[in-house]
């Protein structure tokens, strides 16, 4: 009686163990969904202050903008000094930041749009009154379009800019999304780590 006991116990043990390796692989994914989520949520939500706060600065100085054309028949873009923040150059350089976020995302770099966008420091945000706190974030705004942008300070192996890694609308393939007109509609479950 005794041994058949003991068969019993260590049954009991072994589905026990097994019962509480899969409630921790379960709690652990949705954990992990948890935080993608908020993650998303948070930088969509920052995209929204930056868009909010920037429009003022957009409609108080848009029409001090100059437009003349150089001797070789090229349009020079002369910005207001009035917006807050650090503005892009779009030259193909691997400096440039937002170059190579525009052409990732194969965004159109034609007209004077892309000569609006402005690198947002902590400082800047500060000036801007958002209370956001950058740690390897980076946030440009466009004040033609209020158009947003969001990055990480870092690079992957191919030299991209690290943005939101997504698989959307069913491609196999993941990429990076930067621009707020893209991220906003991103769904957590096609959010990659």
């Amino acid at each position: 009686m005794l041994k058949n006991e003991k068969g019993i116990t260590l049954t009991i043990l072994v589905v026990t163990i097994i019962v509480m390796l899969i409630l921790a692989g379960v709690i652990m994914s949705i954990n992990m969904n948890l935080n993608k989520e908020a993650d998303l949520k948070e930088i969509v939500s920052n995209m929204e202050l930056i868009r909010s706060a920037a429009s003022i600065y957009r409609d108080k100085y848009i029409d001090e903008t100059v437009t003349t054309e150089g001797d070789d028949g090229v349009k020079i873009y002369t910005i207001s000094d009035k917006f807050i923040g650090t503005k892009t150059s779009i030259n193909n350089t691997s400096t440039d930041i937002m170059y190579k976020l525009l052409s990732y995302s194969n965004k159109s770099m034609l007209g004077d749009e892309p000569y609006y966008w402005f690198e947002l420091s902590q400082d800047d945000l500060n000036t801007l009154g958002i209370d956001i706190k950058l740690n390897n974030d980076k946030y440009f705004v466009n004040y033609k379009t209020l158009s947003v942008a969001y990055c990480q300070n870092e690079r992957d192996e191919q030299s991209n800019y690290k943005g939101i890694l997504a698989r959307k609308d069913g491609r196999k393939n993941e990429k990076y999304y930067y621009f707020y007109e893209d991220i906003k509609n991103l769904k957590t479950d096609e959010v990659r780590n």
